[in-house]
This record gives C-alpha cells, structure tokens and sequence, in this order.
C-alpha cells in the first residue's frame, strides 16, 4: 500500500513539461490578442479612423494592450523560465541595451520632454523584452517554433487582408486606388520580421502541412502588398525575405538531407516552392493592371517633386537634425521629443518614418552607431555561417549557434533594411524583433530539441 501511495504521489515529468507548454502557448496566444486587440476589431469597421483601444480594468489611459505586454514578461520572471533573459549583466547586448535606455530616459528628465510622449518611446523597449518572453515561452521543439512562428506569421497577415477589404471602395474587382489602413499597417510588422524565419524552420521540419502554410502566408503579404496596398517597402521586403528563404534551403538542404532521420523533405519542399512562384506569376498577371499601377507607383521614387510620400520623409531628416545642437546629436534628446514634425493634414508628431533615424534622435549618434555595428556583426554573423554549408568538409563545424542564426537572421535583417525606408521604431516591429531574439536563444543554448546537432 505504502509503495501504490509513493507511485501515486510521485508526478509524472511528462505530464508536467505537457502542461507546462500548453499554459506557455496560452500566454503567447492571449497576449498577442490582446496587444493588437484594436486592430483585430478594425475588422469590419468602415471609418478612416482605428478603433479604440480597451481600457485595462476600466483605469483611464491604461490600455488592455499594455497590461497585455507585461503579461508574458511576468510570466516568465515568476516561472523562473529561462531566468538569465532578464538579469544576465555580463551580455553586452543586455548591457547595452539598459545603458541606451538609461541615456533616453536621464536626457528625457534632463530636458524636461513631456512623459506622455517618454511613455510612447517606453513601450518600444517593453515591447522588445515582451517579444523575448514570448519567445522563451514557444515550445522547446523545433516543430513548435516553426508552429508558432508560421500562426503567428499568417494570423497578422489574413487579418490585417481581411481589414483592408472591409475598407469602404476596396472591392478588388474594381479597385483603381490604392487602399491603406493604420491597423493593416500595424498587424503587417509582424510577418516582416517572421517570414523569412517561418519559411526557413518550417522547410527545415521536414512537414508539409506547415511548408505550405508558410509560404501561403509570404505568397499573401507579398499580393496584398503590391496589388492592394501598393506599398513599396512592403514589396521590396517581401521579396528580400523569400529571396533569402530559397537561398537558405538551397544551400543548407543537403546537410539536412544526409543527417536528418527524416529522408522525404527535398521533393516535397521544392513542388511547393515551384507551386508558389507559378502563382505569384499567375496572380500577377491576370491583376496586371493593379501591378502596372504600382510600377507606376514604384516609378516615382526617384522624383521626390511628384512622390510626395518619399518627399515628406527625407524633409524629415534636416527638421530634426536641425533641430539639434551638437551635444544633442552626441548625447540625443531624450525619449518623448517634442512634437516638430507635422503630417499632410497638419497634425504634429515626433517618431520620423525612416524608424533606425530616431535612435539618432533620442539617445545620440554614438548610440546609433552601436546599433548599426551590431547589425553589420550579425550580417557577417549570418554569412559565416551560411558558408559553412557550401562545403561538406565545414559540415562538422556547425552547431547550435550556426543553425540559430541560420533561422533566425533573415528576419532581423529585414527589420534593419525597412528601417531604412519605413517603419521599425514602433512596438509592432520590436515585438517579432524580441521574439526571434527568445528563440535564437533557446537554438543556440541547445534547448530546442530534434533540430540536428550532429558534428560531421
């Protein structure tokens, strides 16, 4: 009797690394629902103006998204998941990112900005620790990275799709004008910083279910992007991020082929990427004259008299800068800068389009030069490793780090090329941003099982 009780009491790991993983998902899925809960709403709204976001708890100005935000952040502190996200201070990147931080809120104290505006700026980097919880919180499998990342790639997409069509005029079949929303634009920063990993991981499982899915999601933004929305840093994005995915399964297919348990991947993977280039053309073609009118569209870039949209941004540039003296462009000023800029209708704001500028802005050119070296170390970062799969005699050097970046890379560089044109300084883009970060960091620490560690 004594040894039927010591078995009963005595739990079963399984079924607590189950449960855990379920509550784990649970807090990444309500989380991001309740962050982009406006824009999942603007769905059928058919006013030029968002939604409203929900107050948390009924407290004024505590918007649900916010509380949304901390949640996966305090989840992962009170489970003691992964504890070094937070508190490891011998990262330089950890420590750089507090000393940014630290500088943008003394220069803010400083000069006197208005903590309204400090409290958007704020968010930007809460958003970057939501997005590292919720990466600490996928599954420890690279099924269920390449799961989630795929869902959460293509939810963002369909219904920032389904958004734009619930627009008054935005009936494709007679649609000449280019058609936009603030949400579409807003829900959209999610797969430009997911694509490309979502491919990648999921063409590395091995599953067709989610190969497709996958590419379905790219084929989706990469349509509505140009036909649509007529958006051309989407466009040029979207490209980049599948140009990178079928280099990337070009050049790592056969390592994976020789060493993985599963021997069926190649010609599943490449009947769907030939499937989806067909359709793309095909789509193109039969919609050419929506094609032909963001060409036209596209052709005015180097007009900036008749592009008003380019114009507008770089005359951002010199009103800023000119704004600043020089121990402002050293040191910067601030987060919450005073609102300079004035949009078309002449309503002011401080965040300029081209987002890797407002580092500058805020926290100094010194600052901003630390961020633009941490992206060229990961391109090469990135490149080193791709290159240890074009030899097979490199075979035996790769490891959890190299397939880590592998995955994750493409996505952060998307995010620093369209930070040059538009966008990037916002919660919607830190948040993928973070979550990649969360899973290189469970690639490369060895926590993500059945993803192939063997040397050659």
């Amino acid at each position: 009797m004594s040894e039927l009780r010591q078995f009963v009491k005595r739990p079963n790991p399984k079924i607590m690394t189950v449960s855990k993983d379920i509550l784990s998902v649970f807090i990444v899925f309500i989380s991001l629902v309740l962050i982009f809960e406006a824009e999942i709403r603007s769905i059928g709204h058919l006013e030029t103006d968002p939604v409203a976001p929900i107050e948390f708890l009924f407290i004024p100005k505590f918007k649900i998204a916010y509380f949304a935000m901390l949640l996966p952040i305090l989840y992962v502190m009170l489970a003691r998941k992964d504890r070094s996200t937070y508190f490891n201070y011998k990262n330089n990147l950890h420590r750089f990112l507090i000393i940014s931080f630290l500088i943008g809120t003394f220069i803010c104290i400083v000069r006197g900005n208005s903590f309204i505006y400090f409290g958007a700026d704020l968010l930007v980097f809460v958003a970057l620790l939501t997005g590292l919880s919720l990466g600490a919180l996928l599954p420890n499998s690279l099924k269920g990275i390449a799961v989630s990342l795929t869902l959460i790639s293509i939810s963002a997409t369909v219904i920032a799709t389904a958004i734009v069509f619930a627009l008054p005029g935005a009936d494709f079949v007679r649609f000449f004008v280019r058609t936009t929303h603030a949400s579409a634009f807003i829900l959209l920063g999610m797969p430009i910083v997911l694509t490309a990993p979502s491919i990648i991981s999921a063409m590395l499982l091995h599953k067709r279910k989610w190969i497709i899915i996958s590419w379905l999601s790219a084929g989706i933004f990469f349509l509505v992007s140009i036909l649509i929305m007529q958006t051309r840093s989407q466009g040029l994005i979207i490209l980049f991020e599948i140009a990178i995915a079928l280099m990337t399964t070009l050049i790592v297919s056969p390592y994976f082929k020789k060493y993985s348990m599963n021997k069926k991947l190649s010609k599943t993977t490449w009947k769907v990427i030939f499937i989806f280039l067909i359709s793309i053309v095909y789509a193109l073609y039969v919609f050419q004259d929506y094609l032909e009118l963001f060409l036209l569209r596209a052709g005015t870039v180097s007009d900036l008299v008749t592009d008003g949209s380019i114009g507008a941004r770089f005359e951002e540039i010199p009103t800023v800068y000119q704004s600043m003296t020089v121990i402002d462009h050293i040191f910067g000023m601030g987060f919450g800068p005073d609102l300079i800029l004035t949009d078309f209708v002449g309503i002011p704001y401080n965040t300029m389009h081209i987002g890797i500028l407002n580092v500058w802005w805020r926290m100094g050119v010194l600052v901003f030069i630390v961020v633009i070296c941490l992206f060229a170390k990961l391109m090469l970062k990135w490149l080193k490793s791709m290159r240890l799969f074009i030899s097979k005699s490199s075979w035996r050097k790769v490891n959890n780090e190299t397939l880590a970046t592998v995955i994750c890379a493409p996505g952060v560089i998307a995010l620093f090329v369209i930070s040059w044109m538009s966008g990037g300084w916002a919660i919607s883009a830190m948040i993928p941003l973070g979550i990649l970060w969360g899973v290189h960091r469970k690639i490369a620490r060895g926590y993500v099982r059945d993803i192939l560690m063997q040397s050659v």
